[in-house]
């Protein structure tokens, strides 16, 4: 089986809050630059059943329109989210800290509501050029 991959760029922050150690400065609010590779499983069918133009549109539209230059936030930092919805700043609640493996497993929700079928096999987000999570079709 053969597979194909998009990758969209987009920036956003978050905070996390409760880390020790070198993850403590996490806590302030900071940006990255996010890197989000979508891999869908391909045939051999013609036409393909993902093609990456309509791939790349599709998820290019909805992540820039609900998370570029938006905030990641729990709903556990009320301080934040009420700064947040204070002020109407586009931004996501999570149930728990907002980390980059919540966030891979979000954006692999949003990709399996658009383009149905089962085909999403991996989500993949750089955060930055350092760190990595992967979301995997289990």
């Amino acid at each position: 089986m053969s597979s194909i991959s998009v990758k969209i760029m987009f920036a956003a922050g978050h905070r996390i809050l409760g880390l020790t150690g070198a993850g403590a400065k996490c806590r302030h609010p900071h940006g990255h630059t996010f890197f989000a590779t979508f891999v869908f499983d391909q045939s051999d069918e013609w036409p393909p059943p993902v093609e990456f133009g309509q791939a790349k549109a599709i998820l290019r539209d909805r992540i820039k329109d609900r998370y570029d230059h938006g905030f990641f936030v729990s709903k556990d930092d009320k301080v934040m989210v009420e700064f947040l919805e204070m002020d109407d700043c586009k931004h996501t609640v999570f149930d728990g800290p907002p980390t980059t493996e919540r966030i891979a497993a979000l954006l692999a929700r949003d990709c399996n509501a658009t383009i149905p079928g089962g085909l999403l096999r991996a989500v993949v987000l750089d955060e930055g050029p350092e760190n990595q999570a992967c979301w995997e079709r289990g």
